[in-house]
């Protein structure tokens, strides 16, 4: 084996080629010079993410929406607000029984697309060692990615919780055999994944585990996140708060000895580039963003940013300098033949971003199928987009 000190960088990705002699030479005529070559390739995004473990309680909900149910299941839900993962925006996510999530938009079957049935398999991606290869799921966070069930008493649900623009939404592990047998099994675990409008936070939430026996033929949980490709480093254990191949990834984790703990969470993050691009875009321009979901029915979410604006009368070294004051803002709903459906925003707002819901429903009475503009003013600055509402 040969090891580089920190003074050598590659140039561009792509096979090196390494050449050497070994120190402990034996001073014997045959050929000592070893030659061995490696593979530079270019830094996947997700080993930029953070994770941070910190004490959280456990909160438990007893009044979700139900999720699939049994043995390796798959169920398919849209998000309630866009949602970027690894500096791409997804609008629905695919949940299994076997403790992982899977983050999608456009067509299924596509990259950036949700699995289907046959990509995944009949036994719902439960396979050790899943996580780090680049089998489907991809873009999938596993918070204890195990061969789980919910017979005698587990449930899989989820729920939103908080108001535009700081929603949350929990998919909770309720009680799930920790493996599929129950002939084999009698422990139980219990956990949720967080994910938070707007700031692109994730979670991953560990509750009680009720233990008992655990065994079975290949048995062990896995802990962490894929990219879109999968493979090795392209994914991060979180276990080992490290990224690695496929090798390195710890695939025999014990709910008896190796659980995270009660009232435990770990906070991940995987955009903080993506963070800070639209944080200095947001304090530069004006933005109108396109409304989420469209089409809709009947509601659908608007967002829009007011930037921070200069004050001509203030000098600084510039000339001129920032200032928080407020900024009168009007967001109006209307028809294709130029008729204020609905005016959301009149007021002056602080600098910052912001999101209203639209309700087509309550809105005029009730307003039919077709196309609407909504359009945001402030100032001299206009800007509109369309919408289609769908019954």
């Amino acid at each position: 084996e040969f090891t580089f000190d920190e003074t050598y960088l590659p140039q561009n990705t792509g096979q090196y080629k390494v050449q050497y002699t070994r120190h402990e030479t034996s001073q014997l005529p045959s050929d000592e010079t070893i030659l061995q070559y490696f593979e530079v390739i270019e830094a996947p995004s997700i080993t930029q993410s953070t994770v941070t473990k910190i004490y959280k309680i456990y909160e438990e909900f007893n009044d979700g929406t139900n999720l699939g149910q049994g043995d390796d299941t798959q169920t398919k839900i849209d998000l309630p607000f866009p949602f970027v993962y690894d500096h791409y925006t997804y609008d629905k996510i695919q949940v299994s029984t076997n403790g992982w999530l899977e983050f999608g938009t456009g067509p299924d079957g596509t990259t950036r697309g949700l699995s289907t049935s046959s990509q995944l398999g009949q036994i719902g991606a439960n396979e050790n060692g899943r996580l780090a290869s680049t089998e489907r799921p991809s873009k999938a966070l596993g918070p204890w990615w195990e061969d789980l069930n919910t017979t005698g008493g587990g449930n899989l649900s989820y729920k939103v919780l908080g108001s535009s623009p700081n929603r949350t939404l929990v998919i909770q592990w309720k009680n799930m055999l920790a493996y599929y047998d129950p002939g084999t099994t009698t422990t139980r675990v219990n956990f949720q994944i967080r994910l938070y409008e707007t700031t692109n936070k994730i979670e991953f939430c560990y509750g009680p585990v009720q233990k008992g026996t655990f065994s079975g033929a290949d048995i062990g949980a896995m802990i962490g996140f894929k990219d879109h490709i999968g493979g090795d480093y392209h994914f991060y254990d979180v276990y080992q708060n490290k990224i690695g191949t496929s090798l390195t990834l710890r695939t025999d984790l014990s709910p008896l000895k190796d659980w995270p703990g009660p009232d435990s969470a770990y906070v991940i993050l995987t955009t903080l580039t993506d963070i800070k691009d639209r944080q200095d875009e947001i304090v530069k321009n004006f933005t109108l963003y396109q409304n989420y979901p469209n089409p809709f029915n009947p509601t659908t979410t608007i967002k829009y940013a007011i930037p921070k604006l200069t004050h001509p009368s203030i000098p600084s070294r510039e000339g001129k300098e920032r200032s928080d004051r407020g900024v009168s803002i009007t967001l109006k709903v209307y028809d294709v033949l130029g008729r204020e459906i609905a005016t959301l925003v009149n007021k002056k707002q602080s600098p910052g971003t912001y999101t209203v819901e639209f309700n087509a429903a309550s809105a005029a009475g009730g307003l039919p199928s077709g196309l609407y503009f909504y359009k945001l003013t402030a100032g001299e600055f206009s800007q509109t987009k369309k919408m289609l509402l769908l019954k």
